[in-house]
């Protein structure tokens, strides 16, 4: 298994997206036997410009870390967890980076995962943004560089609490028409919406949004395991070339016992 992912965003969904992928990718890998974990190599970038502030800390999964940019907090979790566990860099090594969009953006894109082609290899590239310009500039690298190895993860929540993750094969990748793009640095963040009377966006949203994002990368991961060295390509693979998953607030009701008896009967 080769597998390269660039996870653009280590903010409200991309923070919870790689807290959960490291515990997929933990799961794996210590599940796999000795000669799948001795062909399997994984890279994963974390870009964000970011540094974790204290209002960062009631909704996204910093403990700690004031001043430290996110992407590095996160990759240095990732890597002392996998430490814990025994899984080396020669199996998964994950790094962070500051620069972010723009031209870097599709510097380090073309660097970690469209400059390499390795046959029956995986790319992805994961949005975990929250601007249009930045999602542009991604869905733009995608179509300039289709393949069916090639997929495209996306994440979005709002601030009444909808959520959304989506998972796009490259080549049935469709350009978005976008009629506004904001710059990133034009741009509110979410706390900072709060602060102004917005409805913040809920952290089981944020929650929700990225670990379906992580499920959608496993699924992914877990082909390779199966099919690769056996010639199989992604197009005739049984993944879902276009995937989405979307869910609202979690809002709570109470089932009476009428109720619950009439669904009973009605599913005998």
């Amino acid at each position: 298994m080769r597998v390269k992912i660039l996870q653009i965003g280590a903010g409200g969904t991309g923070s919870w997206f790689a807290r959960t992928l490291m515990h997929t990718l933990a799961q794996a890998i210590t599940q796999a036997g000795p000669e799948d974990r001795g062909n399997m190599y994984l890279t994963w970038s974390i870009v964000d410009p970011d540094k974790v502030e204290n209002r960062n800390l009631v909704r996204q999964p910093f403990y700690s870390g004031e001043g430290q940019y996110k992407s590095e907090y996160l990759a240095d979790l990732v890597k002392q967890f996998l430490s814990y566990l025994s899984i080396s860099r020669d199996v998964v090594n994950v790094m962070g980076a500051t620069d972010m969009l723009r031209q870097d953006t599709q510097a380090y894109a073309n660097m970690s995962v469209l400059a390499e082609e390795v046959s029956n290899a995986i790319r992805i590239i994961v949005s975990c943004v929250d601007n249009t310009y930045s999602r542009k500039l991604m869905e733009d690298l995608i179509v300039a560089n289709r393949s069916d190895n090639l997929f495209y993860v996306n994440m979005g929540v709002s601030d009444d609490g909808a959520w959304s993750a989506e998972r796009i094969r490259s080549d049935y990748m469709l350009p978005k028409v976008y009629t506004e793009l904001t710059y990133p640095d034009e741009m509110l963040s979410c706390s900072q919406r709060e602060e102004i009377g917005h409805v913040p966006q809920t952290v089981y949203s944020n929650i929700m949004a990225g670990a379906t994002a992580a499920q959608m990368v496993q699924e992914l991961l877990s082909l390779t395991d199966e099919e690769q060295g056996r010639g199989v390509s992604y197009s005739d693979s049984k993944i879902n070339p276009l995937l989405r998953v979307y869910g609202d607030a979690w809002k709570a009701s109470v089932l009476t016992k009428e109720e619950y008896y009439a669904e009973r009967a009605g599913g005998q």
